[in-house]
Order: C-alpha cells, then sequence, then structure tokens
C-alpha cells in the first residue's frame, strides 16, 4: 500500500509540474514568391509559422523543410547550409544574433534568432 501511494504521489507530481525543455523556440515568418502573378491573390487565413528549436549549436527544424537552404546572416558574415535531416548543428564560432532564412525556391521563412 506504501509503494502505491508513492506512485501516485510521484505520478501526480509529474503531471502537475510542467517539463523544462532547454531549447528556445523560434517562429518563422512564411513568404511566398508568385511567378507570373502581377499581384498575388492574398491567401483567406494566414499561415501558419515555422517552429524551430535551438539549443546551443544545434538547429532542430520540422520534417517538412527537409532539402531546403538554412542561411544564418548578420552585418558581417553570412552562413548557407542544406537541410538532410532535422537536427542541424552548426559550429560553436557562431554565436550572437541572427537573421535565420528557410528557402526552397518560392517559399521562404524568415526570423530574427539568438544562437
Amino acid at each position: 500500500m506504501k509503494k502505491v501511494f508513492y506512485l501516485l504521489l510521484i505520478g501526480g507530481a509529474m503531471l502537475i509540474c510542467p517539463h523544462q525543455s532547454k531549447a528556445d523556440p523560434y517562429y518563422l515568418v512564411r513568404t511566398i514568391k508568385h511567378k507570373g502573378q502581377l499581384s498575388p491573390r492574398p491567401n483567406k487565413a494566414p499561415s501558419r509559422p515555422l517552429c524551430i528549436d535551438i539549443t546551443a549549436n544545434v538547429i532542430t527544424v520540422p520534417e517538412n523543410v527537409v532539402g531546403y537552404m538554412l542561411t544564418l546572416s548578420n552585418e558581417e558574415e553570412s552562413y548557407t547550409y542544406y537541410i538532410t535531416g532535422t537536427t542541424l548543428f552548426i559550429p560553436q564560432v557562431i554565436s550572437g544574433v541572427y537573421e535565420l532564412a528557410i528557402t526552397n525556391g518560392s517559399v521562404s521563412y524568415q526570423g530574427d534568432v539568438e544562437i
């Protein structure tokens, strides 16, 4: 009976206390370049932003952007990576605030991130 009580107590504490993630979520805004149209028609609903996580020098992206190009740039330097998986390891020398862009032809996600 004592074990059951402790299991219920610990299980309840785990449900009440939220799991703290060390990753910082960032939301990138999507833009689309329309080829051949003079003025693109507005969407009926705003597009959902892309959510990425950054922990130290590891960027985690959703599976739907595998195959896209990721560009990190600031006033002094620019880095471009081809996304081959959902986890991207960037060099330790990259730190600070960067403009991050994930692009694939006509679709682009952009936002400012701190690494």
